[in-house]
């Protein structure tokens, strides 16, 4: 699917349990609502760095979903913005990325590993959940990490947490 230049907001629900593998999001693009691409068939993602706002559960449960990269530009990564995106395997986050929230990368069973940019500050409740995440190394400027962010990481063998986190949950 490719969607026209000159778009600049995907609404809630706008792609919700599509059977499109693909998708071209045009830099003019700078708003993805929430359950926008909801139980999608999308295998690869690459969001330009004009999105600077991603709703709720934007790409929840894209099963079939393997990368996403962010090109700069989104802030926060919300609440159960790729859970249960099982296939994930990749993930590229970028500079100014600050917040990654709750149960965002929750139940991807896929994802290994991923590379926090230095921006990050806050991690949410249950983040990284039941995920196959191996390592992680904390950012420094990362205060709080929430309420079972790394619950049921069974394959978690070593995080770096530095001495700027104040709060575990």
């Amino acid at each position: 699917m490719i969607l026209p230049e000159g778009l600049e907001t995907i609404g809630d629900y706008a792609f919700n349990d599509t059977d499109f593998s693909t998708i071209y999001i045009p830099s003019t693009v700078t708003s993805i609502g929430k359950y926008a691409f909801y139980w999608a068939d999308i295998t690869e993602l690459n969001l330009p760095a004009s999105v600077t706002t991603l709703g709720d559960s934007a790409f929840s449960a894209c099963d079939q979903l393997k990368k996403v990269t962010f090109n700069s530009g989104v802030e926060k990564i919300p609440y159960h913005a790729f859970e249960r995106c099982y296939a994930l395997e990749q993930v590229q986050l970028c500079d100014g990325t600050a917040v990654i929230g709750e149960k965002a990368f929750g139940e991807c069973t896929s994802l290994k590993e991923i590379r926090l940019p230095d921006t990050v500050t806050s991690i949410g409740n249950y983040a990284f959940t039941k995920s196959a995440i191996t390592q992680i190394r904390i950012p420094d400027g990362v205060t709080a990490i929430g309420r079972y962010a790394f619950q049921k990481c069974t394959a978690l063998e070593y995080i770096a947490i530095p001495d700027s986190v104040t709060t575990i949950e």
